[in-house]
């Protein structure tokens, strides 16, 4: 890469990584245990909180629609910025809802809830064609591993930093104003994500090239989601998504709500375990970075999908009896393999679409996803309701209904690694070779990541 174009990403380094480190406070709300005790707050049945679990993926099946009206503004820096600046202003309108509830209401309140959170995931759609065309055009192939490593690195601090803040506000709040506590924590979060928007439209713009004349949108669609079908590598990639995230979603979505209901694990307690996998995502970013820049990314997606795939049968054996010590295990190799899992899945997707098409090609691989996985959620919560209180006696385990679906969403998860396996990346290293790396050389990748951790605002070249 030449020295001027290096010299230009790195200017704007800074802004790229201040935009995660203030926008990042909103997901630590929006994903995981505070959206999931708000639920269970409103009293929501499981089949309930699995429906608002797949809105986001069901305002996805309008990503062909968004791309097709994306491609025609040639300037994708302006289209994710003033989107963002909405949706993250809409969620700070999220914070009556408590108060709907209180005064009105459960049912009232989750219903004004699913209103909200369908728009917001709606922008969040136009958002995810945007962005990584905008990233794709900014920042060049072989230095995305290292740019975006240290990004979520940065951004996974903040998960942490914020996580712990909010949880010792709501332990202190929720048995005296619980409602109250929940709109501060959304006005707050989506104030500070309304300021990431600044940092945002201080990133540089892509490439603008002319549009070519388009036609009626039935057939611009329609044609270039035949044109997707036709490349039979990503659409590999594509099927593996598409699986691999039903099988995520379906227990997935569960997992917090089992800690709340089943193991009464209150707000800090769950964050400080949570804080495990976020640690040692930040840490092990950097060492991921290097091996899918150096080795390509479809021997890290199989590594640590196989890894992954596991810790569903973990999260079946835990209990009150043994979680101190389940639990750690579980979230440190959900945090190692996520970190690189995530990182590696996001390059491939920009790596083998055709920039040319490239908006096309996400489009159809999130309109796929979203096909197969839209339902995932709620047949979760309906598994539940419908295995109730009964139980399964295998061997010495006697399987409750959360128990089960967690052996089911296992399985699930390790059905598509035949699909990565079927996939061709260019200048890919061995699978054996990343997988030896991997057991031999990540504890001193790890290390490596805490070393840096200290100097969190400095930037290295590489």
């Amino acid at each position: 890469m030449p020295d001027e174009s290096k010299a230009k990403i790195q200017s704007f380094y800074g802004d790229f990584i201040k935009e995660a480190w203030v926008s990042q406070w909103l997901l630590v709300v929006r994903d995981g245990v505070f959206l999931s005790a708000f639920f269970i707050l409103l009293k929501a049945t499981n089949v309930e909180i699995g429906f608002a679990n797949s809105i986001p993926v069901f305002m996805a099946l309008l990503a062909p629609v968004f791309s097709y009206y994306i491609g025609q503004f040639p300037d994708q820096k302006k289209i994710t910025v003033i989107t963002a600046l909405i949706q993250r202003g809409l969620w700070m309108f999220v914070c009556i809802v408590p108060m709907v509830a209180f005064y009105l209401g459960n049912r009232s309140g989750m219903t004004l809830f699913l209103i909200i959170f369908s728009v917001y995931s709606a922008l969040m759609v136009i958002i995810g064609l945007s962005w990584p065309g905008w990233m794709a055009e900014i920042i060049p192939e072989k230095e995305r591993g290292f740019y975006f490593s240290r990004r979520n690195r940065y951004a996974s601090l903040i998960v942490l930093i914020g996580g712990l803040i909010f949880a010792q506000f709501m332990d202190v709040w929720k048995k005296d104003h619980p409602y109250a506590a929940f709109s501060v924590l959304f006005l707050f979060s989506g104030f500070l994500a309304v300021l990431g928007a600044a940092y945002l439209k201080k990133l540089p713009p892509p490439k603008i090239n002319k549009k070519t004349a388009t036609g009626p949108i039935l057939a611009e669609v329609t044609g270039k989601i035949k044109k997707t079908l036709k490349d039979k590598n990503f659409m590999n990639l594509v099927w593996f998504n598409a699986i691999w995230s039903f099988g995520m979603l379906y227990s997935g979505a569960f997992g917090n709500v089992y800690l709340i209901r089943e193991l009464k694990l209150n707000y800090t307690e769950m964050v400080l375990y949570n804080a495990i996998a976020t640690v040692c995502g930040m840490t092990t970013m950097t060492f991921w970075g290097r091996l899918i820049d150096r080795h390509g990314n479809k021997p890290v997606l199989i590594v640590c999908e196989l890894i992954l795939s596991s810790t569903p049968f973990m999260w079946a054996v835990l209990s009150v009896r043994n979680y101190y010590y389940v639990l750690p295990i579980i979230w440190f190799v959900a945090g190692v393999c996520w970190a690189g899992l995530s990182l590696a899945q996001f390059n491939i997707i920009l790596k083998l679409s055709p920039k040319a098409q490239r908006l096309a090609y996400l489009s159809f691989n999130t309109f796929v996803v979203t096909i197969a996985t839209c339902f995932a959620p709620i047949l979760g919560g309906y598994t539940l309701d419908l295995i109730g209180k009964k139980e399964l006696v295998f061997f010495i385990f006697t399987l409750g209904a959360f128990q089960i679906l967690f052996v089911a969403g296992a399985i699930m998860r390790f059905i598509p690694v035949i699909f990565l396996f079927r996939l061709k990346e260019p200048r890919v290293g061995k699978l054996s070779e990343v997988a030896k790396i991997v057991g031999t050389k990540l504890p001193q990748g790890f290390f490596e990541g805490f070393v840096e951790l200290l100097e969190v605002f400095k930037m290295k070249g590489g």
